[in-house]
């Protein structure tokens, strides 16, 4: 597919869809490249597996620790009204922001989508506030002709600023707190955890049985070399996103085993593996590491 504008298009976002250029990286996040974000956000472009881009995921707490969330602009090309954290975005090929050296390149570029998304001038979210939790590895579609495919930075910045959304990349604000009253009252509004899709199911039904394990998969692997009969194992991971609970080789022996789906409430890797069985697959995300080996966990969890 050439690079010729979409005509439903917005022409504020067609503009940054052509003339950004993201940062290609490896696995491990070697930069290796660059290319527009047309380009790194074409669905068939990622399922070449050439787009891996570095990007970021800044999570912003006022000095209540309340955070600030955001719904993304309808406009936008990717999950269009999402909400989701503060701000997402990516590093541009530009050398302010192709810093590796304590992440800075990545800090810069945060700094900068904090102004252009929210108003938040530059001097109230100073790059040394920003502290870098880690990395994970993110893939996802949105419709069938955009996804994403990341590696992306978690950013935490603690500080309290004045926000002045700018309506072409974001519909509404909200910030988070812990509302005890309304957890007592039954009342609380909570965001779901947004699974992503993998394996080539789409839609997978059966006899639910549950897991309940923490950065730990022999369980999920021992459980998944039993026969399924149909089933659908649901593990609670904890949320993590600091390693793999679950890769290719289990999931290729539930698919000879006959089970129906997994879902994974933390992350999976060896997505390209997974892509390809005929089973349908849930998770957070995706990310390189393994998990730990130590048998830790319970079965049959409500």
């Amino acid at each position: 597919m050439g690079d010729a504008p979409d005509t439903g298009m917005d022409a504020v976002q067609r503009r940054l869809m052509f003339e950004d250029e993201c940062i290609l990286v490896d696995e491990n996040d070697r930069a290796v490249g660059h290319a527009s974000k047309y380009s790194c956000h074409l669905w068939e472009n990622i399922l070449k597996g050439n787009s891996l881009h570095r990007a970021f995921s800044v999570f912003l707490f006022n000095s209540k620790y309340e955070l600030l969330l955001q719904q993304r602009s309808a406009t936008k090309v990717t999950f269009p009204l999402v909400w989701t954290n503060t701000c997402c975005s990516h590093p541009l090929y530009r050398e302010s922001e192709l810093i590796d050296e304590g992440a800075l390149g990545v800090r810069n570029a945060a700094q900068r989508k904090l102004l252009d998304e929210l108003g938040i001038p530059a001097e109230d979210v100073p790059v040394d506030q920003f502290t870098p939790l880690g990395r994970m590895l993110y893939k996802a579609p949105s419709d069938g002709k955009w996804g994403e495919h990341e590696l992306d930075y978690l950013l935490f910045i603690v500080r309290d600023v004045n926000v002045n959304p700018n309506p072409d990349e974001v519909a509404d604000k909200k910030v988070c707190d812990a509302n005890p009253q309304l957890i007592v009252s039954g009342e609380l509004r909570a965001l779901q955890p947004i699974f992503q899709i993998y394996g080539r199911r789409q839609v997978f039904s059966g006899p639910v049985v549950t897991l309940k394990v923490f950065e730990d998969n022999v369980l999920i692997r021992e459980f998944l070399e039993e026969k399924g009969n149909g089933r659908v194992l649901v593990v609670d991971g904890g949320g993590s996103l600091r390693c793999a609970i679950l890769g290719g080789n289990p999931v290729v022996q539930a698919q000879n085993n006959g089970w129906a789906g997994i879902v994974v409430n933390g992350c999976i890797r060896d997505v390209d593996e997974i892509n390809g069985c005929d089973i349908g697959v849930r998770a957070l995300a995706s990310h390189p590491m393994k998990a730990n080996k130590k048998g830790m966990g319970r079965n049959m969890y409500p």
